[in-house]
C-alpha cells in the first residue's frame, strides 16, 4: 500500500522534528511526508526546510495563508500522490509500528478503501493512559470491519476517535464527501468521519499506536468552539437529502444528530451564559427553534430556567449588599 504521511502545522516549530522523527522511525515507511504550513508566524517555516534535508521520507511543504486546520488538511489531500492519506496533528507523535499495524489488518481483511482509525494514549505512554480504556462503545467494535450505520450510531453515542492522528483513510473516498469542512475549526474530524461513513467501511485497532499531547495551544481546550462544532456539524448533516448530496443518513443515523444537536446547542447556551449572564439568556431563547424532540425541548427548558434562577439570585444578593 502507498501512504501519504500529512501534517498540518499552524505555529508548530517546538513539535515539528519529533513529528517528523515518529514518521521517519515506521516499521513501514509512508511514500512521503506532506506538511502544509497554515500561516505560521513563528520559526515553522525554518524548521521545515532543515527537516527537508535530513529526514528519510521526501518531503514536500506547502505554504499557505491561515485559514484554518480544516483547510490545511484539505489542501495535504490535494497534495498527496498516495491512494492512502494517514494524517499526524504537528503535536502529537506516531509509535513506530501505526502503519504496518494498520497496513496488515487492511490486508488481512481485503480492504482496498476505507477509513482504519486506532486506539492511542494521552499524554503519556501508559496502560492507565489508553483513550478506550473506559469506553464500552469503543471496546465493541474493535478490530473488525463496520458498514456505516452501525459504527455512525455508535461515533454519536460517543466520540471515541478523538484525533485526526488516529486516521487512515483512502484519498478518493475523501474527496467523494468532499474532504473538511472548512468552515469547522474544532471537532472537524468528527464531522469528516461521519460523512466519510456513509460511503465506506471504517474499522477502529484496539492496540494503541498514538500518543496525543495537550498542552495550552490545544483547540481543544476550547469549550465553547467544542459545543458550538458539533452543533453546527450535526445541523448540517441533518439536512443532507440523497437526491441532491454526496452522503445521506438513513433515518435513524438523523435521529440520534438531532438528538446530538439539541444537547450540543444547550451545551454552548451553558457556555455562553458562564462568559455573559444577559447573552447566554439571548442564545438560550434563539436556539429553542432547534429542538425537534421532547427530551431536547426539557433539556433546554430545565437548563434556561435555572439559569434564569441565578440570575435572579445574583441580582437579589447584589441588591442586599
Amino acid at each position: 500500500m502507498n501512504i501519504s504521511a500529512v501534517i498540518p502545522c499552524y505555529n508548530g516549530d517546538r513539535f515539528l522534528q519529533e513529528a517528523v522523527e515518529s514518521i521517519n522511525t515506521q516499521t513501514y515507511l509512508p511514500r512521503e511526508i506532506i506538511i502544509v504550513n497554515d500561516g505560521s508566524n513563528d520559526e515553522s517555516e525554518r524548521v521545515i526546510e532543515q527537516l527537508k534535508a535530513s529526514s528519510q521520507v521526501p518531503i514536500t511543504s506547502v505554504n499557505q495563508v491561515n485559514h484554518g486546520v480544516s483547510a490545511a488538511r484539505n489542501v495535504g489531500i490535494a497534495t498527496a500522490s498516495s491512494d492512502w492519506i494517514a494524517f499526524l496533528d504537528v503535536d502529537d507523535l506516531w509509535l513506530p509500528t501505526m502503519l504496518e499495524s494498520k497496513v496488515k489488518f487492511a490486508e488481512a481483511q481485503g480492504l482496498t478503501s476505507g477509513l482504519i482509525c486506532c486506539n492511542y494514549y494521552v499524554d503519556a505512554i501508559d496502560d492507565a493512559n489508553k483513550k478506550h480504556n473506559d469506553s464500552r462503545y469503543a471496546q465493541s467494535i474493535h478490530d473488525r470491519v463496520m458498514q456505516s450505520e452501525e459504527f455512525q450510531s455508535i461515533l454519536l453515542k460517543e466520540n471515541f476517535i478523538g484525533t485526526a492522528t488516529t486516521m487512515m483513510f483512502s484519498r478518493k473516498d475523501a474527496l467523494l464527501v468532499g474532504g473538511f469542512d472548512s468552515f469547522l475549526k474544532h471537532s472537524e474530524e468528527f464531522d469528516f468521519i461521519l460523512r466519510f461513513a456513509c460511503n465506506s467501511k471504517v474499522a477502529v485497532l484496539s492496540k494503541p499506536l498514538a500518543l496525543k499531547r495537550h498542552h495550552g495551544d490545544n483547540l481543544s481546550n476550547d469549550k465553547e468552539l467544542y459545543f458550538y462544532s458539533h452543533y453546527f456539524s450535526c445541523k448540517r448533516n441533518v439536512l443532507y437529502k440523497d437526491k441532491y448530496s454526496r452522503v445521506c443518513f438513513s433515518s435513524k443515523i438523523r435521529g440520534l444528530m438531532q438528538r446530538d444537536l439539541e444537547k450540543f446547542a444547550t451545551g454552548y447556551c451553558n457556555q455562553i451564559f458562564e462568559k455573559k449572564k444577559s447573552s447566554g439568556l439571548i442564545v438560550y431563547v434563539k436556539f429553542y427553534s432547534d429542538m425537534r424532540t421532547l427530551m431536547g425541548f426539557l433539556n433546554h427548558s430545565l437548563g434556561f430556567l435555572k439559569k434564569i434562577i441565578r440570575t435572579i439570585s445574583f441580582g437579589l444578593a447584589r441588591s442586599k449588599r
